[in-house]
């Protein structure tokens, strides 16, 4: 029989296995073959058709090999191992004998599944839109139980912003996986033009036919940045809440809509945020929290919120009131009394529309890094995804150094100018154009013409160049987004991801093996970069290892060095790029060779 008290074994079945929350692998023999695995290790693994093959050549991807090690082990000695992720026990035969071990995965295990499971179902990223400041945050019950909130904001066709907090009935890896189905019929919907009750009734139809959506709650709230209409849905959920620049608070006046497939209705209503007043939803974890009443929780919401909307930022903070409100708001009301259910909250901040960058300078390398430094002064209070943030400034790095390198053939120096122009426009897509006034001379014997243009239409959305006698324009379109970050309650407070730096000014300095170079490498120090390889390997004549986790900006002129000295010149010179980071994504556009882990 098992020795794990939730199994057991009837007519050479197990029965008590699938139903548990936790995941779960049974193997049996020597070679440790799967008999059987439950859906939430499945979903954990990310490996199909487990069953009937041994474990170590199943799952050896996801699976550390100390961790099979132990599996093994607990086969060979009959006695159970555990590590800070997994209990392993053996399973025995009626006569004692071993036939196989069970593994179990721990809290941590659990809480590491989860953490995944809502990374992956939630939005990658919110809209960063003229006039409109969203924020969110979802924070994880302290079991760590995987939930079914959900939080959602999309740009529609006309501009308006869909904002969509939503509830599915139950916990666990089920109803994170209806949650994740829920959200991508309503966005799919809210992309098109049709109506926001037309996008709702064919949320309800599916939720009609998917028996575990029934009874979820949703809210929608359809802003206009420009005129701060809106439109709303409370189908069975909370109320939003708005907070005026005055610091007064209401709540908007329930729809009177149910819950999806409940037959009671997705009726809509209508209301106006002023300039610079915010809107928040949330999901009703928030409300329901240990040892409050719901009028208590309700009362408590609005002082709290009005509070963060009126209070400074702490130091350090985000400016940014809704990004404050989300953290503020939730501090006050967890930290102190605690919850014990997932919690969502998704805000909308009225705010003046950001001015357009422009700037016209000489045609030359120091205003490529002058520009570079101004340009992210102005995208600053944007809080960007860093890969936004970074396939940003190195467009406008590649196409300036165009024209510094390119445009004026015989111009004399009072005529080489580039001018600068970006702006957002209503559906959150930064417009950028860079111009001059010259006519562009073919690439040089070199052979590396057109490198910092392809590395550009790798970055970013779209690349357009329009050459004319007056000069050529340069035009690059991105779609801009903003971190949805995924928070955790500890004793200390909530945690939530660490934010990188901004740009920081490049260095290069021996440690060991290593060469660790930081900061921003534009056109001005890809010169510094070939002196510093050339003294560090003394003259190409000794192999060297180069660190490029902490570089913020590699533009294609550093990158041109890179290749000369390791394609070009064949030195022993070896790139260390960590996945994610800057460098791995440039070094990949322009297929430059390098080692995706640095070598401590």
């Amino acid at each position: 029989m098992p020795q794990d008290p939730r199994l057991s074994e009837t007519d050479g079945k197990l029965v008590g296995f699938d139903q548990s929350r936790d995941p779960m692998l049974v193997m049996e023999g020597p070679q440790q073959r799967v008999r059987a695995c439950n859906d939430a290790a499945t979903t954990m693994l990310g490996v199909r058709d487990l069953i009937g093959r041994p474990l170590r050549e199943a799952a050896e991807d996801v699976l550390a090999g100390a961790l099979l090690d132990l599996y093994d082990e607990a086969y060979r000695t009959g006695v159970a191992q555990s590590d800070d992720r997994w209990a392993i026990t053996p399973w025995r035969d009626d006569n004692g004998s071993v036939r196989g071990v069970i593994g179990v995965a721990t809290e941590p295990a659990t809480s590491s599944l989860v953490g995944m499971v809502q990374d992956a179902l939630l939005p990658a990223d919110l809209p960063v839109v003229p006039c409109l400041d969203v924020a969110g945050r979802y924070l994880l019950a302290p079991d760590s139980a995987a939930g079914g909130d959900w939080f959602d904001a999309v740009v529609r066709p006309d501009g308006r912003v869909a904002l969509v907090t939503g509830d599915v009935v139950g916990h666990g890896i089920g109803a994170s996986a209806v949650m994740g189905q829920l959200r991508a019929v309503l966005h799919e919907h809210l992309i098109t033009d049709q109506p926001l009750t037309a996008a709702l009734s064919a949320l309800d139809r599916y939720a009609r036919v998917q028996p575990e959506s029934r009874a979820a709650t949703v809210c929608v709230a359809e802003i206009d940045p420009r005129t701060g209409l809106v439109e709303y849905c409370t189908a069975g959920h909370p109320p939003p809440l708005v907070v005026t620049a005055t610091g007064h608070t209401r709540f908007l006046v329930p729809t009177g809509a149910g819950p999806l497939a409940t037959d009671a209705g997705l009726a809509t209503r209508h209301d106006r945020l002023e300039p610079a007043d915010l809107l928040l939803l949330y999901s009703d974890g928030l409300l329901h929290r240990p040892g409050t009443t719901a009028t208590r929780s309700t009362v408590e919401l609005a002082s709290a919120v009005a509070d963060a909307a009126n209070g400074r930022p702490p130091a350090g903070a985000s400016a940014r009131a809704a990004d404050h409100v989300c953290d503020l708001t939730l501090d006050q009301l967890v930290h102190g009394g605690g919850h014990d259910d997932d919690i969502t909250v998704l805000a909308a901040h009225r705010v003046p529309p950001l001015l357009p960058f422009s700037a016209t300078l000489p045609a030359q390398p120091s205003s490529v890094t002058r520009t570079r430094a101004a340009m992210a002064d102005w995208l600053a209070p944007l809080d960007l995804r860093p890969v936004d943030d970074m396939a940003v400034h190195h467009a406008l790095d590649e196409l300036m150094a165009n024209v510094v390198n390119h445009a004026y053939v015989d111009a004399s120096a009072g005529e080489r100018t580039v001018r600068v122009h970006a702006e957002l426009d209503a559906h959150g897509n930064l417009v950028c154009t860079v111009g001059d006034r010259g006519r562009w001379q073919p690439p040089g014997p070199s052979g590396d013409g057109g490198r910092g243009l392809a590395l550009v239409r790798g970055l970013v959305d779209s690349l357009r160049l329009e050459h004319g006698p007056g000069g050529t324009t340069a035009t690059f379109r991105h779609r801009l987004g903003r971190p949805a970050q995924l928070l955790s309650a500890t004793p200390a407070g909530l945690r939530g991801p660490v934010e990188p730096g901004r740009q920081a000014p490049y260095s290069a300095r021996r440690e060991g093996p290593l060469l660790n170079v930081r900061g921003a490498l534009g056109q001005e120090e890809a010169d510094q970069l070939r002196v510093d390889l050339q003294l560090e390997t003394r003259g190409r004549t000794l192999p060297l290892q180069v660190d490029l986790s902490e570089v913020t900006h590699l533009a294609s002129a550093a990158v041109q060095v890179l290749h000369e000295v390791v394609a070009i010149d064949g030195a022993e010179l070896v790139l260390h790029a960590p996945a994610g980071t800057i460098a791995q994504h440039v070094l990949d556009q322009a297929q430059v060779p390098y080692r995706p882990v640095p070598a401590h």
